[in-house]
C-alpha cells in the first residue's frame, strides 16, 4: 500500500463538480516547484455522470505530478475517501475537497508537518471564499462566528494539539492529513456517515475522536493553507437547514442513547430545544441568530434519528462518547 519513495498521496474525492475539480487540480499543479517532494495525486470520481472521469484523465499526460483517476460507483464521501486510502501508495494521506485552491507553500507545509514522527494526523488552515451573489445576511452571520460549516479552520500561527472538547477543533475535510498506518488503526471513515445520498456529516468527527481515544496525536498545523470556494447554492438558509438537520442525525448515530428510556428522555429534551430556539428566531427575524438557527434544526435531526432508532429497535446497549463535529459548540 505504501512506498517510501513518495512523500505523500493527495486524495481528491469528487461528485459531479468537474469545473471545481479542474480548478483544484490546476491550482495543485502550481505546487510543483524545484523543491517539491515526490508525491502522487489520486482523483476518486464518486458516482460521477458529468464527464469528470474523461476531463480529469485528460490532464494525466502533462500533469507535473503522477496523477491517477479512479471510479467509485457507490455514492458517499466516506466510501470515496476509504477507497482513496486503499489505492494510495505513500505513508501519508492528504485529503482535500474538490472546491479548494492552494496557497504557495501548501505542499512543503504538509511535508514539514509529517516530518514529525509523533504526528498521526493534522488539519491545515482553510479560508472560505464566497461568490458575489450569495445571501449577504447569512454570509455575514457565518463569518461573524467563524462557522465551521463554511469549512473555516484557523487557529493562529503556531502548531496546536486537538483535544476533544478543547478550544482547537478537529481537522476539516477540506485540508487534512493522516498517516496510512493511523487510518488502518481506526478502520477508516464510517460509511454510514458523510455526504452522499443523504446530507449527514460527522465522519471526520468520528475518525479524529476515535484516533485520539486510541492514543493518536492530532494537531492543527499552520503552514499548509487552502482557499475554500463556496458555491452560492451552499450559502442559503435552505441548505444550512438541511445541513444542521443532518448534523443532528449524525450526533445521534455517533453517540446513540444507551437505552430506550434514555432515548425517550433525549427526544423530550430535543423537542424543548426546538421550541425554545424557534421562539428566539421568531422574535428576532431582522437579526439572524445563527446559533438559534443551528440549535433549532439540529434538534429536529436528533428527533428524527431518535425516532428511527425507537421504531427499528436499534438502540445498542452501550456506546462510546466521541463528541460532536464542532467541539466548541456541540449541536
Amino acid at each position: 500500500m505504501t512506498s517510501e519513495r513518495l512523500a505523500l498521496s493527495v486524495i481528491v474525492c469528487t461528485h459531479n463538480r468537474v469545473s471545481s475539480l479542474l480548478r483544484c487540480l490546476r491550482s495543485l499543479a502550481l505546487q510543483a516547484t524545484p523543491k517539491a517532494p515526490p508525491i502522487e495525486v489520486l482523483v476518486v470520481a464518486n458516482d460521477c455522470s458529468d464527464g469528470t472521469l474523461e476531463e480529469a484523465s485528460s490532464l494525466i499526460h502533462d500533469y507535473p505530478f503522477p496523477l491517477s483517476v479512479h471510479c467509485e460507483p457507490r455514492r458517499g464521501l466516506s466510501i470515496a475517501r476509504n477507497q482513496g486510502a486503499k489505492l494510495a501508495r505513500s505513508p501519508v494521506l492528504v485529503y482535500v475537497d474538490d472546491d479548494v485552491t492552494f496557497r504557495p507553500g501548501w505542499l512543503l507545509g504538509w511535508c514539514a508537518a509529517f516530518a514529525d514522527p509523533l504526528l498521526d494526523a493534522a488539519g491545515g488552515p482553510i479560508d472560505p471564499v464566497f461568490e458575489s451573489n450569495v445571501d449577504e445576511r447569512l454570509r455575514d452571520a457565518l463569518l461573524a462566528i467563524k462557522c465551521p460549516t463554511t469549512g473555516w479552520y484557523e487557529h493562529g500561527p503556531d502548531r496546536k494539539p486537538f483535544v476533544p472538547q478543547g478550544p482547537i477543533g478537529h481537522p476539516r475535510g477540506g485540508n487534512m492529513g493522516i498517516r496510512a498506518s493511523a487510518m488502518q488503526r481506526v478502520g477508516g471513515f464510517r460509511e454510514d456517515l458523510g455526504f452522499g445520498t443523504k446530507l449527514i456529516p460527522g465522519e471526520e468527527t468520528e475518525l479524529f475522536h476515535h484516533l485520539v481515544a486510541a492514543g493518536g496525536h492530532v494537531f492543527y498545523v499552520p503552514e499548509p493553507r487552502v482557499l475554500h470556494h463556496l458555491e452560492a447554492n451552499k450559502v442559503n438558509w435552505s441548505y444550512h437547514r438541511a445541513l444542521h438537520i443532518g448534523k443532528g442525525r449524525a450526533s445521534v448515530l455517533i453517540h446513540p442513547p444507551i437505552s430506550r428510556i434514555r432515548g425517550a428522555l433525549q427526544a423530550v429534551e430535543q423537542a424543548w430545544v426546538f421550541f425554545f430556539h424557534s421562539l428566539a428566531w421568531l422574535f428576532a427575524p431582522h437579526r439572524p441568530n445563527l446559533r438559534s438557527f443551528r440549535k433549532r434544526w439540529s434538534a429536529i435531526g436528533k428527533l428524527q434519528e431518535l425516532t428511527r432508532l425507537r421504531a427499528t429497535r436499534l438502540i445498542p446497549s452501550q456506546s462510546m462518547h466521541i463528541g460532536n463535529e464542532d467541539s466548541r459548540d456541540p449541536t
